[in-house]
């Protein structure tokens, strides 16, 4: 069994970089304070824990933010009374006076909501312990910036961000620092799902009015993340608010939604549940059943339910238990009423859940154990039925694709002072279907059956441990390591990271990090009218898991209400996998015979960020310089080649505005210079010949193209405006939200696909375009 080490294992770089930074992570300074202030905020109407609300001692002239729990710790020393300040964005400011407390006492602190938004952070925070890269977008903003058919998304937001890129127009997938989709973590409530979008990617499958917070990582990761190369998007759902019963109805363009939370049992017991549905079956199928006259009927629409129940114990204990559903479905049928039948049934989608247990133990040690389960599925299934000369002819066919995961962990916390410490393990039990294919044809003379399966069972045993130490008023350190073992390699990943952040003069911070990433799962994915057929596959003997090693150096300044940072990182990606040209996941059974291995990535790049901050007038405008490129060793003759989706030049303008008390508006313009795909340089007759019998062969006349390189030609630049505008009246006892939007303002026609058409004898190229300016409304009553 090998451990897989950064790059050249005997060398004397790697092992003093794996002895510093495992010495910083356990190391606890010399002057741990014997006393602490430790408690949990919450929203004193909800009960809801406070994600990143910050915490200030005067006297100590020191400060933190609380964790995903809710939950501070801050050294204290001496035995006078001590002032603790709390504030969070959109409540009043809080402060009290405590006596000294034992290390062994939690203190609760209730937020009254109620004061004006006047200041939204929505880029790196200013706080010594945050890394470079790290991302915070208030639910609040969503809410509020242009969104297509009336619908807010999460993902599109982190879009705007630099550093980030989209992929085909109208998606929400996206693209961090050179990486692929699968490459990025998403956690519901720290439970992993393997597919996030609806419709091919144009909707994502998150609810804005059921989350509490959500941070995304594009730099420097925790160490308890792991599994993944790119980023990390750690979404947290509301617990329910456990003093007063809230409903809220949307019904818009392109979905409705009814979402409600309250007490189940006072002050003990409380749960919330969104029920969303797409709205575009409910006038598709009667419209392709007319314009047929009844010969063919198609059919789309997808939900998401995501529900939650809290019980609080006591303040020391709280347990949960999370239940999420997502489906998508599309369906086709084309009949003839005497001698054809075929329909075509599609659907794909996620179960996942979750069972937790925090501990605010004496000593004030968290702890959080629990079970999860994660499941993805994508099924196809076909049948055509033909009726003709006394004779009939049956065919039925489907594929399926799925990755299940039972997991089992348990991690903690403790804070020594100037010293976070936090470490944790985990089991999870894989169980992948990457292809099961059927098929059955049935004519008047005989019958005949096709079936191929491939399953795959693996564990996967994960630990992390991790600390972050102020060592003075200037520096901050965070590090750590993430080990994976997967069962089926010969391999025990190790991935150290650390990340250093040091106060300048005059509100300037100085970052650093570096971090290595092991990835022991894999998707395979071609796309076919912009829907993705993906097939996740474990690593193996054969096939390593993907490795990415990253550094990134930052900078940040503060001037009056504006915010500055700009960032420069550089990324190597190693193990990569890609279909073999010509081959997909319906032309080859087995998938090990499909793939090209051994590739190579490499990412490097500035991202640029500016926004205001504070004021009726908020905003943000981003710049992204970057290159990403592959190589594979039999792709392109070896040569390297532009990643589809790296992007030169990338802008971000975000503006948002209060006109006044029940008005607000908000716009964003994006602009990126083009993506690169595979065109044909030139094309040429074919004749295929096919034998009939050994005694007649038949002849095929088709157009035969050659590509002169992977990813040889680069689309035009793609640019757009979008705006939107919040009416919000409030009543009595509700309120009234009514969403006026347009997507692509200017009608930019940005390219889609290309395509070759012959016309008077000239062979020209064609782009496509399909999202012109669409306007959008959504209404929303809250009660």
């Amino acid at each position: 069994m090998n451990l897989i080490l950064p790059n050249r294992e005997n060398s004397k770089k790697w092992n003093s970089l794996f002895y510093f930074i495992l010495s910083c992570t356990f190391f606890l300074a010399e002057n741990i304070h014997a006393q602490q202030i430790c408690g949990i905020v919450l929203d004193e109407i909800s009960r809801e824990p406070l994600i990143g609300a910050s915490v200030y001692l005067p006297s100590f002239q020191s400060g933190t933010s609380t964790d995903n729990n809710g939950y501070f710790c801050i050294p204290t020393s001496g035995s006078e009374n001590i002032m603790v300040q709390v504030s969070y964005i959109g409540y009043k400011k809080y402060q009290i006076i405590v006596p000294p407390r034992a290390s062994d006492s939690l203190l609760v602190i209730l937020l009254t909501p109620g004061i004006a938004i006047d200041e939204i952070t929505v880029v790196e925070s200013s706080q010594r312990n945050r890394p470079g890269g790290a991302v915070d977008v208030p639910i609040q903003l969503i809410k509020k910036l242009p969104n297509i058919l009336g619908e807010p998304d999460l993902l599109k937001s982190f879009q705007l961000m630099p550093g980030v890129k989209m992929g085909d127009e109208g998606s929400s997938v996206f693209y961090v620092r050179g990486g692929t989709p699968d490459q990025n973590l998403t956690l519901l409530d720290n439970v992993p799902l393997y597919y996030v979008n609806h419709i091919g990617g144009f909707l994502s499958v998150f609810d804005i009015s059921t989350i509490k917070k959500a941070t995304f990582y594009k730099g420097y990761f925790p160490p308890r993340y792991g599994g993944r190369l790119s980023s990390v998007l750690d979404i947290r759902l509301k617990d329910g608010n456990i003093k007063q019963t809230k409903k809220e109805f949307t019904f818009g363009t392109l979905a409705s939604k009814y979402f409600v939370e309250g007490p189940i049992i006072e002050d003990k017991l409380s749960g919330m549940i969104s029920v969303r549905r797409c709205n575009i079956d409910l006038f598709l199928r009667p419209l392709t059943a007319m314009s047929s006259n009844g010969k063919e009927v198609s059919s789309y629409t997808f939900y998401d339910i995501t529900s939650k129940l809290t019980y609080s114990k006591n303040p020391e204990n709280k347990y949960s238990l999370m239940i999420y559903s997502g489906m998508d479905k599309l369906f086709f049928k084309e009949k003839d009423n005497i001698s054809y039948y075929n329909s075509l049934r599609n659907k794909w989608g996620n179960l996942a859940g979750a069972i937790k247990w925090i501990h605010f133990s004496s000593g004030n040690w968290v702890s959080t154990s629990g079970i999860k389960f994660s499941k993805f599925y994508r099924i196809y299934a076909g049948k055509e039925v033909i009726h003709a000369d006394n004779a009939s002819y049956t065919s039925k066919g489907s594929f399926c694709s799925k990755i299940g995961d039972l997991i089992f962990y348990s991690e903690g916390s403790k804070s020594f002072g100037n010293f976070d410490f936090r470490t944790g393990i985990e089991s999870t039990i894989h169980k992948f279907t990457p292809s099961a294919i059927q098929s059955n044809e049935q004519n008047s003379v005989q019958i005949s059956d096709t079936l191929y399966s491939n399953q795959l069972n693996t564990l996967e045993l994960k630990a992390y441990a991790e600390g972050e130490w102020k060592i003075n008023d200037r520096l901050n350190i965070s590090s750590g390591f993430f080990t994976i073992y997967w069962k089926g390699t010969d391999n025990i990943s190790f991935d150290p990271r650390i990340a250093l952040n040091y106060s300048l003069p005059r509100n300037s911070t100085l970052k650093a990090s570096y971090s290595i990433n092991h990835q022991f799962i894999h998707l395979l994915s071609n796309n076919s009218g912009g829907f993705p057929v993906d097939l996740w596959i474990p690593s193996s003997s054969n096939i390593p898991p993907e490795r990415s090693e990253q550094i990134t150096l930052g900078y940040a300044k503060k001037i009056k209400v504006v915010r500055l940072s700009a960032e420069a990182y550089y990324k190597k990606m190693t193990n990569l996998i890609y279909y073999k040209p010509g081959l997909n996941v319906f032309n080859t059974l087995k998938w090990e015979d499909a793939i090209e291995q051994q590739g190579q990535g490499y990412s490097k790049g500035i991202e640029l960020l500016a926004e205001k901050t504070s004021g009726k007038h908020t905003g943000w405008i981003g710049y992204t310089l970057s290159k990403d490129t592959r190589v594979f060793e039999i792709l392109n003759s070896g040569n390297t080649f532009p990643f589809k989706y790296g992007r030169l030049h990338e802008i971000n303008l975000v503006y948002s505005a209060e006109l006044s008390e029940d008005i607000s508006f908000s716009a964003n313009w994006v602009f990126a210079s083009g993506n690169h795909i595979t065109l044909a340089t030139q094309s040429f007759p074919v004749i295929d010949f096919n034998p009939y019998n050994e005694n007649y062969f038949g002849t095929t006349f088709r157009e035969g193209h050659y590509y002169g390189g992977v990813n040889n030609f680069k689309t035009a630049s793609y640019h757009r405006l979008d705006i939107g505008f919040n009416f919000k009246k409030q009543l009595e006892k509700s309120e009234r939200n009514i969403y006026l939007g347009f997507y692509n303002l200017y009608n930019r026609k940005n390219p889609y696909y290309y395509y070759f058409k012959t016309k008077n004898g000239n062979r020209n190229l064609f782009q496509y375009s399909i999202f012109p300016i669409i306007p959008s409304v959504s209404f929303t009553y809250n009660w």
